[in-house]
């Protein structure tokens, strides 16, 4: 099962690592040191913001990192307004049934080359083939371990 770890932000980049810094869903200041190669996937930079999810695989944890946004949301906004303002951010389905004319300025050809990039990075699921080699560097003790050290 994958669980959301933090929502942070990329606070630097020092050599082969990437220090991330944010919140975990119960409030809690999360600093998190991730291989700058995870980065380097997604395109992220220092300042980007982020999604750290972490899920068990036999006795080891995997972390995947989603781009994100902030939203932020004005006083005295009401759930009908939010709701339509956060689906025309996030929901594809609703922007293609009409809701919205606008244009979001891709050709369908950059929308197809983003698709085919959010498949073969967060988009995909590890092989059973790759699931069993990492499960197989856990147990030997080939996969390097760092400890998640909340700020603060």
């Amino acid at each position: 099962m994958q669980t959301l770890l933090a929502a942070a932000r990329v606070h630097e980049v020092e050599g082969d690592v990437a220090h991330l810094e944010g919140t975990s869903p119960r409030g809690g200041s999360v600093a998190v040191d991730l291989p700058r190669a995870l980065l380097e996937r997604q395109r992220l930079k220092t300042g980007d913001l982020v999604w750290v999810f972490s899920r068990m695989v036999g006795d080891a944890a995997v972390v995947e990192l989603l781009p994100a946004v902030r939203i932020e949301i004005r006083s005295g906004t009401s759930g009908r307004d939010l709701a339509v303002e956060l689906r025309s951010l996030v929901d594809v389905a609703y922007a293609r049934e009409g809701a919205s004319e606008e244009s979001d300025g891709l050709t369908a050809e950059e929308r197809d080359d983003y698709a085919e990039h959010f498949k073969t990075t967060v988009g995909s699921n590890l092989t059973a083939a790759e699931l069993s080699d990492l499960q197989a560097d856990a147990a030997s003790g080939r996969l390097p371990r760092r400890r998640l050290h909340p700020a603060g």
